[in-house]
């Protein structure tokens, strides 16, 4: 699994008024909340170890996206 460790940089870059592209965060978010559905929607048990990454993902990508604007 790939973690982009590059998001709290882009966050700070954002406020500093050197907004980015938001179609980068926005589809990163949205892959991983299909991945957080997916995890908690398992027929055997919940998957934690999907989940947990997945919904930090969520909630950093969803900030990075915010903040881009």
């Amino acid at each position: 699994m790939f973690v982009d460790t590059r998001i709290p940089f882009t966050i700070f870059a954002n406020l500093s008024g050197g907004k980015g592209q938001p179609w980068q965060p926005a589809m990163a978010a949205f892959s991983c909340l299909l991945w957080v559905i997916y995890g908690w929607t398992n027929e055997s048990k919940k998957d934690y170890i999907l989940i947990i990454p997945n919904i930090a993902g969520v909630i950093f990508v969803t900030l990075t996206f915010i903040t881009s604007f």
